[in-house]
């Protein structure tokens, strides 16, 4: 007998649980139901709302494409990650959180890989420093939120909760094993421009830019150890590669196991997720493409490498007022 979304659903939730966590509990915290609501959606006689079946599969990192039985190949759909959270630091918590259970979801996998396109520093890179990853979290406020024109970088902490969220994020990202990056030439460039813009306008003061600037050169540091050594951390295998063609838009192709994924970084920090697996295939083949206008730096190619650092090093080095 074909299986419906309700025990689909129930299939996956199960696989995503730790085994101290009870299915009738996951589903009363996230739902909102009382537990008799939650045991007659375990046993089959009511079911899951699309509504219902939305929120757990954000929660899960699931494609809904697949739990539904989506097979139309003129027709995808596309999560936009839209938080409803009126308290910023619960949006932004689950913006991280909706990415960070599909590499939970890949770090389980017998097979994983991830191929990313990037014209700005790769968010991975900047969660171990204290500046460049709060810069990002008040880039993102100033941009989304009612702030006064005056909201000053030193008036930002990031929540406790965010820096959590952050360690989780960092932690399973490296439990992925194959991880290939193109880059762009100036893959610095956006980032430092966005910084000198705030300092420009006085929001953020000389020795928070000296202190960004700090950063960024040990953030330089890191990404030539990966270059020199071909891992990132642990067991995760990197290999990078320089576009010789401008890169318009970062983007992720996921893979793992049977599953797909691809993200389009649009806005700063949410994503554009579709599980399709058509269009999934269409990125693969976008990013493989890419990497023959590309050439491969990770261990080879000394050169290259050298000129490529250099540049970014002395981008680094502009920052000085």
């Amino acid at each position: 007998m074909k299986e419906g979304l309700s025990e689909k659903l129930i299939t996956a939730i199960l696989d995503y649980l730790p085994s101290n966590k009870k299915l009738v509990s996951f589903l009363t915290d996230l739902l909102d139901l009382s537990r008799e609501s939650a045991y007659r959606r375990i046993r089959g006689e009511i079911s899951f709302s699309l509504e219902e079946a939305v929120t757990i599969s954000t929660k899960l990192g699931l494609s809904l494409d697949e739990l539904i039985g989506q097979s139309n190949k003129k027709r995808a759909f596309f999560d936009l990650n839209l938080a409803n959270e009126r308290d910023e630091t619960e949006k932004y918590s689950n913006i991280l959180n909706s990415i960070n259970n599909i590499y939970v979801r890949m770090s389980k996998a017998q097979n994983a890989q991830i191929i990313i396109s990037n014209n700005r520093i790769p968010i991975p890179l900047t969660l171990n420093y204290e500046y460049t990853k709060k810069f990002r979290y008040y880039k993102w406020v100033h941009q989304t939120h009612n702030v006064p024109i005056n909201f000053y970088f030193s008036d930002l902490e990031i929540p406790r909760q965010l820096n959590e969220d952050y360690k989780k994020y960092i932690y399973n990202y490296m439990n992925v094993k194959n991880i290939t990056i193109i880059f762009d030439k100036n893959v610095f460039i956006s980032f430092i421009e966005e910084i000198l813009y705030y300092y420009d306008r006085n929001l953020i003061k000389k020795e928070e830019l000296k202190a960004i600037q700090s950063e960024l050169f040990q953030i330089l540091d890191d990404l030539e150890r990966m270059l020199l050594t071909g891992k990132y951390k642990g067991d995760t295998n990197i290999h990078i590669y320089l576009s010789s063609l401008n890169i318009s838009s970062n983007c992720t192709y996921l893979e793992y196991d049977n599953s797909a994924c691809a993200q389009f970084w649009i806005y700063t920090v949410s994503p554009i997720i579709v599980y399709n697996n058509e269009v999934c295939q269409l990125q693969k083949k976008w990013l493989e493409s890419l990497m023959k206008y590309s050439s491969l730096i990770t261990k080879s190619n000394e050169s290259l490498q050298a000129d490529f650092l250099n540049e970014q090093r002395d981008l680094i080095k502009s920052m000085e007022r």
